[in-house]
């Protein structure tokens, strides 16, 4: 529905085109003022689509009126209605684009063609806004799209590419405090839910939140905080956002909370240890937030020892000592940092630990010399030596690492021959080389420095890309073929990526050829 403000001095002369109107049932909301002053107060609060007014008026003429109206901004379209039919008038109405010069008193015929022809300009004017506000639109996410893969290209990477975007960042950032939240799924709830997940997200946060997508599983959000409640909300925010996921979507989900950031070099260094943190979400059995505050202790509802163990015990199977001891060092600082721990419970924990490491490091005969440090401990930095130490005989077992070859080889292979298929991830590869999945991520990051996820992302676009370079396949079609549910999961993932549509990047490619 349209608006439009009759203005005229006499209440018979406005009533009666009020009349008129509703009579024909034009979809109008009508508005009335007896002179101009009046009429300029009626627009500030509420803009107009037309202006319908009388020449000759106390304060002011309609000729000045739409004059004061243009001045203020408003571009309504205008009708004069008037007795008077001179010439000047006319000269002036249409030098202020006054689209109809309407004399008193007008025929029922010319109303009704006036009004047609108003209201057809009135859409017209509103669809091409529409277009607009979607060009607009289009080219604001373009920016951003720009900057989250730009931002994310300094986070991962050390730099930007582009100083613009750099600017842009940075300038978007300064003053402000932020929560990096990592967000990782190893079911299908991005990318098939990938629209109203977004929008879950942007309710439980705010409007301002940004959502940049990492790969087929993971997920960056970058939210806006208030340093006085921020961490309730931060809570809060995280429990929604658990809840959503394995009541609505039936999904479990890990999130990795960084401290309040307020530089970007801040959030360089938290994104990396956001990133580090991902490694445990293998030995979770449901959906769990590791939330970290300013000196970066990790704050977690349940015991996280059973996490550290699974993950020194995974590595010690790889021979990998630097891991173990890595490990040993997390879950003693997390013990120093958590309270409610009793000696006895943390002595029986790392004998139970100590049996399953010398079983499956063939060191049996190492245990009862180990049990008795263990017993003997009369301190945490004593226990957490002895353990060290033994991490120490963990050795390289040229045997075993001809296997870890073949497995990553058979991985890769599993890969390309089954990216199309959207249950394709780290625990359909493990069941088929019958080994666990943590095994096997922690392997394959070893051995080729990056994650089995991010593998499997970057052969799934780049079989995009062929796809569309050298064929005319839709891209909802694309995106099926390379194992995405939901067509606008896989354009935002490949914007990210890629720094384009895929629509834009065949268009590129289609041209280059061209050219040559």
């Amino acid at each position: 529905m349209f608006r439009i403000l009759i203005v005229d001095d006499e209440k018979r002369e406005r009533e009666g085109l009020e009349f008129l109107i509703r009579k024909y049932k034009y979809p109008l909301e009508v508005l009335q003022a007896q002179n101009g002053e009046e009429a300029l107060k009626v627009i500030e609060k509420a803009p107009i689509d037309i202006l319908l007014t009388d020449i000759k008026m106390p304060f002011m003429t309609g000729i000045e009126l739409i004059e004061q109206i243009r001045k203020r901004g408003y571009d309504p379209f205008c009708i004069i209605f008037s007795a008077y039919g001179e010439f000047e008038y006319a000269q002036n109405a249409i030098s202020l684009g006054v689209i109809q010069y309407l004399l008193k008193p007008i025929s029922l015929d010319d109303f009704q063609e006036l009004f047609h022809m108003v209201i057809k300009l009135c859409e017209e004017k509103q669809e091409k806004q529409s277009e607009a506000l979607i060009l607009e639109e289009e080219k604001k996410n373009r920016s951003l799209s720009n900057a989250f893969r730009d931002f994310l290209y300094y986070l991962e990477e050390g730099n930007f590419q582009d100083e613009a975007e750099e600017h842009l960042i940075r300038e978007t950032i300064t003053g402000h405090l932020y929560r990096l939240i990592l967000l990782s799924s190893y079911s299908f709830l991005f990318s098939a839910h990938w629209k109203e997940f977004q929008q879950e997200i942007l309710q439980i946060t705010c409007p301002s939140t940004w959502i940049i997508t990492i790969n087929d599983m993971q997920v960056l959000l970058l939210v806006p905080v208030d340093g006085n409640v921020e961490d309730r909300y931060i809570r809060r925010c995280c429990d929604s956002i658990i809840k959503i996921s394995t009541q609505t979507y039936q999904a479990d989900i890990f999130l990795a909370v960084s401290p309040v950031c307020t530089e970007i070099e801040e959030m360089k260094a938290a994104y990396e240890k956001l990133r580090d943190t991902l490694d445990y979400q293998f030995f979770m059995t449901e959906s769990t937030c590791i939330l970290y505050d300013r000196e970066y202790s990790s704050k977690r509802e349940s015991d996280m020892l059973p996490v550290f163990f699974n993950k020194i015990l995974t590595n010690a199977k790889l021979r990998n000592a630097k891991a173990v001891s890595g490990e040993f060092e997390n879950a003693f600082r997390y013990i120093d940092e958590n309270v409610g721990f009793s000696s006895l419970y943390i002595k029986y924990s790392f004998t139970d630990l100590s049996k399953k490491l010398c079983e499956t490091l063939g060191k049996e005969a190492l245990l009862p010399q180990l049990m008795d440090r263990i017993y003997e401990a009369k301190t945490l930095d004593s226990l957490k030596q002895t353990m060290l130490d033994f991490a120490a005989v963990i050795i390289e077992d040229e045997t075993l690492g001809r296997t870890q070859g073949r497995l990553v080889k058979l991985a890769r292979q599993i890969i390309c021959e089954k990216y199309d298929d959207v249950s394709l991830g780290v625990a359909l590869i493990a069941d088929e080389l019958h080994v666990t999945p943590a095994y096997l991520s922690t392997l394959f990051k070893m051995e080729t420095g990056h994650t089995m996820i991010k593998y499997i992302t970057t052969y799934r676009m780049e079989q995009a890309k062929y796809l569309l370079k050298t064929g005319n396949m839709k891209v909802g079609e694309v995106a099926s073929r390379c194992g995405y549910m939901n067509t606008s999961y896989f354009i935002s993932l490949f914007r990210n990526r890629e720094g384009c549509s895929p629509q834009q990047y065949r268009e590129k490619m289609h041209h280059g050829q061209a050219d040559k």
